[in-house]
């Protein structure tokens, strides 16, 4: 096709087509540009994709993951052995001290690599948008414009519109980047200070440090905010918030957190099964339907007030434009796994149509029944973490939310190589309520495995034009095979820690207090 500017095609203005021909090319190698009566030829690099000019080698990033996973891994040896001889005071200083080099280190990096270019240009435009006719947008949308990402994300760019316009106006293209990156990059602090006040309430500040600073400090994190240019770590911090305000049966903000969730990206509907049969499990306890009438009021009413004004400017179909945008988004990328590095891309099917075949039957039927799976799954380990006398009820939250998520990352077809993203800190919460150090490992481990997988589609994008890994890719298939792995580790550490009334307690943890005691000794922050 021949269009006016490329990825999703935000820009506008007018084309003017003189004299086009298609020829068929012998050489399959080589792609040919044809333009009036002569031919210019571009040989290429990898795959029949040319080399960007310009490329921005992201290598150096490799080595930085691999120093702080080795240094926080031996970081830990002390907080294990109860060695990080400080009082409380300094390290909560110490904390906000992580914090400011978090922020200072992400702004480097955030003007060093500009992006993934069809994230960012889409967030780019978009802001413009928003900026100039933000409840129009979706209207735009009817009439041909491209736009698949909710609501909520919207509401979040049209500050930032005027800007990136300004900057990108002045040829400042980087700092332009850094700007749409920002709400992901602040994004990824908040979460940080989520995480260590809940830590410290459940365990005590040394821990709460650790896991901190294993968030600031976490590659999978600030490649996918910083690197990449996208918004995983604005919805991982709405998850965070939600299971939290859920744990602490804070009704109504869980279903306003909820909603926010299912507004930011559709998959935030992954989580439903874990909240809805922690309500439903709550009403049954204590005879009280109250919680689940509370949070689904919030959450409708949330929706409500931060759809409407999007639907007055709508024209006909003011009420059903919200479900035709979500069945769009969904049916997009028809592929049995877009770089996603799971079940699928260890069968090689990375790229595959999900209307292909395995065993006969076609992977998209598969994606459902792993969608069943995952919800019998969370039925299974919400009542068995919640039965009468468990210890568990809480760590059945965090637990049961991780399970969801690998279950349908790892077997649901159209996954990308970003939905893995929220399983790293999922895995945190898991440990720090379960106090079980399976959940501990797991996180190191998927924060690898998440950090590769968007390291290694980062980088051909940034080398190549909008490239994707080629079938048979040996790595790919590697990778899958350890994500499987990842999801059999999963399920093995959480049936064992539900499957009985008190959770299995770490040597390093078993000197703890109570919860409740923790909670006074940390100070109720």
């Amino acid at each position: 096709c021949i269009t006016l500017g490329g990825y999703s095609a935000t820009t506008e203005g007018t084309l003017w087509i003189d004299d086009v021909e298609m020829v068929e090319i012998d050489d399959a190698d080589e792609y040919t540009l044809i333009s009036g009566d002569s031919g210019t030829s571009s040989s290429s690099h990898w795959a029949g994709r040319t080399l960007i000019e310009g490329y921005t080698d992201i290598k150096w990033t490799l080595f930085a993951a691999m120093w702080i996973v080795f240094g926080l891994i031996y970081f830990l040896t002390y907080v294990e052995n109860d060695e990080l001889r400080t009082d409380d005071k300094k390290l909560t200083k110490l904390f906000w001290c992580v914090i400011g080099f978090g922020l200072v280190f992400r702004l480097v990096v955030g003007v060093a690599i500009y992006g993934f270019s069809y994230d960012v240009s889409c967030f780019m435009g978009w802001s413009q948008q928003a900026a100039t006719d933000l409840f129009g947008m979706y209207q735009r949308r009817a009439e041909g414009a491209f736009l698949d990402y909710p609501p909520l994300y919207m509401y979040v760019l049209a500050p930032l519109g005027g800007l990136t316009a300004l900057l990108q106006g002045a040829g400042l293209d980087s700092l332009a980047s850094l700007v749409i990156k920002m709400p992901s990059i602040l994004a990824d602090l908040v979460t940080a200070i989520i995480l260590f006040y809940f830590t410290r309430r459940k365990l005590n500040t040394k821990w709460a440090f650790f896991v901190a600073l294993a968030y600031v400090t976490n590659p999978a994190v600030w490649i996918n905010s910083t690197a990449w240019g996208q918004v995983d770590s604005f919805f991982a911090m709405l998850v965070v918030a939600d299971l939290i305000l859920l744990e602490k049966k804070q009704w109504c903000w869980s279903g306003v957190m909820f909603a926010l969730m299912v507004l930011l990206k559709p998959h935030g509907i992954i989580f439903a099964p874990v909240i809805g049969m922690v309500l439903l499990m709550q009403g049954f306890a204590e005879k009280n339907w109250g919680a689940l009438l509370k949070a689904v009021g919030c959450g409708i009413a949330t929706c409500v007030v931060l759809l409407l004004p999007f639907a007055l400017r709508m024209e006909g179909n003011k009420i059903t434009w919200v479900f035709e945008l979500y069945s769009g988004t969904i049916s997009n990328y028809s592929y049995a796994t877009l770089n996603g590095f799971n079940f699928w891309a260890m069968l090689n099917k990375n790229s595959a149509s999900d209307a292909s075949l395995f065993l006969g039957v076609p992977i998209h039927v598969w994606g459902m029944i792993a969608i069943g799976v995952a919800i019998g799954l969370t039925i299974l380990f919400v009542v068995m973490g919640m039965r009468k006398g468990s210890t568990n009820k809480k760590s059945a939250i965090f637990i049961s939310a991780l399970v969801v998520m690998m279950t349908v990352f790892t077997f649901v077809h159209k996954m990308h190589e970003r939905y893995l993203f929220p399983a790293v800190v999922l895995a945190f919460l898991a440990f720090v309520q379960s106090r079980d150090k399976g959940f501990l490992y797991l996180a190191f481990a998927l924060t690898v495995h998440v950090f590769l997988n968007h390291y290694m589609i980062l980088n051909y994008n940034l080398m190549y034009e909008y490239c994707h890994p080629a079938q048979g890719d040996k790595m790919v298939i590697f990778l899958g095979f350890v994500e499987v792995c990842l999801y059999i580790w999963t399920m093995v550490v959480s049936w064992r820690v539900l499957k009985k009334k008190a959770p299995k307690v770490p040597k390093s943890l078993r000197d703890l207090p109570p919860e409740s005691d923790a909670l006074g000794a940390a100070g109720k922050a």
